[in-house]
């Protein structure tokens, strides 16, 4: 069985200062909650390639977002969600944050909803930054969230594409989504306090999508 990781209730040091990008939010209003997250890739951040912040909005815990990998089946060609039955077919995350050609676009229920809260990339390219109001999560907000970067180079839409596949994920294999309870105050970070390490994977050898650190944060300011 596919492990995941539930981080209990813990307060991490904020050592990432990557978030200090985009100094302009998009809003003109301070969201009274937000999810921030942060990834650092071992290249640059290309705007050819696809990134993408998947979020589980239905309050269970065992189905995390994930990379769609092998099958006979394409989905939406990058994401689905975890722990499907075998007659099921894939099931595209409920919300994420897409960023490609240098846009960052919100998608619920697979319909586009505008740009995020704030979003930018660092001016090295190695870190790409989403902050997202609670609020476009949809109402009411679930008492757990799980949450995952999905990174890939193609979209696939035929079957030759899955011989070259190329993406990357939370864990070596790119499944180890994280559970975040979206109403504490609380900082996850890849490699502090028992927050695992983003280890390097096995699943790309693309060093513009190969994940080397992310963070996780959920802010109140109620």
């Amino acid at each position: 069985m596919r492990l995941h990781w539930l981080i209990f209730c813990i307060t991490l040091p904020w050592l990432c200062g990557c978030a200090r990008f985009p100094e302009t939010p998009v809003a003109d209003t301070v969201p009274a909650r937000t999810l921030l997250s942060t990834i650092t890739v071992a290249g640059e951040i290309n705007p050819v390639y696809y990134y993408f912040f998947a979020i589980n909005t239905d309050g269970d815990p065992a189905r995390g977002p994930i990379p769609i990998v092998v099958g006979i089946e394409f989905g939406n060609g990058w994401g689905t969600l975890d722990n499907l039955g075998p007659d099921e077919p894939l099931v595209q995350p409920p919300f994420w944050v897409q960023y490609h050609n240098g846009v960052f676009e919100q998608y619920r229920n697979g319909q586009p909803i505008g740009p995020p809260y704030r979003a930018g990339v660092s001016q090295d390219r190695k870190q790409l930054v989403v902050e997202i109001d609670q609020a476009d999560l949809g109402v009411p907000t679930p008492n757990l969230l799980t949450v995952n970067w999905i990174t890939t180079t193609e979209i696939a839409t035929a079957p030759q594409s899955w011989l070259t596949k190329e993406y990357d994920g939370f864990g070596r294999s790119g499944n180890n989504y994280l559970e975040v309870s979206p109403n504490t105050a609380r900082i996850w970070e890849s490699g502090v306090g028992v927050v695992p390490a983003e280890e390097p994977g096995t699943t790309t050898d693309v060093a513009d999508i190969n994940l080397v650190g992310w963070s996780v944060e959920v802010k109140i300011r109620e």
